[in-house]
């Protein structure tokens, strides 16, 4: 019973690899000899895969044999594909879910089986969330829309050669524009001006909320939430020289499926699981943040810190059974 999802056919859910339309039930075989094995990643046996090599990995690499703490990652990105492309109230996406929740249980009936049950650490949790389709919001009275990323790339670009004479963006790309600064040093301008130029644009853009410049990033105080979010993930090597942040519940994408990236609750709201040795049972609604796990498992071990933690813990798992 998909008691979560839409109907099967509605406007939101974009087609798996070109189907005529997005319902059940697809047709795997003739998807997987048009396109190959690509299509397994787009369902939810793309996960039921991962899991066997992790148990392959198990066996074959005799973890958690010895006295020496080994450590596993698994990644169930099935999730991430049929999410991006047949959004958060598709039947699909529930039917992944549900088929997930029955491979992980069976992945911890193998731990139990072959490391041996309260001799494995197990935790649960994901690099993200994701947004609403923005139609279905618009469909119900929401004041917001989908803006593709190539449109706004577009706009960017014919906003430069109007105003300066020639396109002095490189890229825009995650929310990210990258000028180019050769181009503008050639052309004797001001990289502080051409910023400011820009930014003055896109504030004009209905789905913009702000728009911060590298300089204002590096100097964040944390006194601005989204700032703040922003800063944390900033990389002054790979970032551009302007970031965006848009307002809430529009999306960077096209009319169906769904995305994420922005700080909002929606899309950075995640659960985390903690299972197994020495884990006492319990839950809490405190806020945590996903960069406290890494120096838990460490004080857990009795491990050195690693080198770019800030140290923050999570004091629940640290208390022992």
């Amino acid at each position: 019973d998909y008691n979560e999802s839409l109907p099967d056919d509605n406007p939101y859910e974009g087609k798996l690899f070109n189907c005529d339309k997005p319902i059940f039930p697809y047709n795997l075989k003739e998807m997987f000899d048009k396109h190959g094995a690509e299509v397994m990643r787009s369902t939810p046996f793309g996960n039921n895969i991962l899991a066997d090599f992790a148990k392959k990995a198990i066996e074959k690499e005799a973890l958690g044999k010895d006295n020496i703490t080994d450590f596993l990652t698994v990644s169930f990105s099935s999730t991430d594909y049929v999410g991006h492309i047949l959004g958060p109230r598709s039947m699909e996406l529930q039917d992944t879910y549900l088929r997930l929740d029955l491979t992980i249980a069976d992945f911890i009936d193998y731990l139990d089986k072959t490391v041996g049950k309260d001799n494995y650490l197990l935790f649960l949790t994901a690099d993200h969330a994701c947004a609403e389709n923005a139609n279905h919001l618009k469909d119900h009275k929401y004041n917001v829309k989908n803006v593709p990323a190539r449109d706004i790339s577009k706009a960017i670009k014919e906003f430069s050669t109007t105003t300066f004479g020639e396109n002095l963006v490189i890229e825009y790309s995650n929310f990210n524009i990258f000028f180019n600064k050769d181009l503008i040093k050639s052309k004797g301008l001001e990289l502080a001006k051409i910023k400011q130029t820009f930014r003055d644009f896109l504030m004009t853009q209905e789905q913009v909320k702000r728009v911060y410049t590298e300089e204002e990033i590096l100097a964040s105080t944390g006194n601005d939430y989204y700032l703040n979010f922003i800063n944390n993930g900033y990389d002054v090597t790979q970032n551009g020289d302007l970031v965006v942040l848009d307002k809430p519940g529009y999306i960077e994408y096209g009319a169906t499926g769904t995305t994420h990236g922005t700080p909002y609750a929606y899309d950075t709201h995640t659960p985390l699981l903690f299972y197994g040795w020495k884990i006492k049972p319990g839950e809490s609604y405190d806020k945590k943040e996903i960069t406290q796990i890494a120096p838990t498992l460490a004080f857990k071990l009795k491990l050195e810190l690693p080198n770019g933690t800030q140290s923050k813990v999570l004091t629940e798992v640290l208390g022992e059974k």
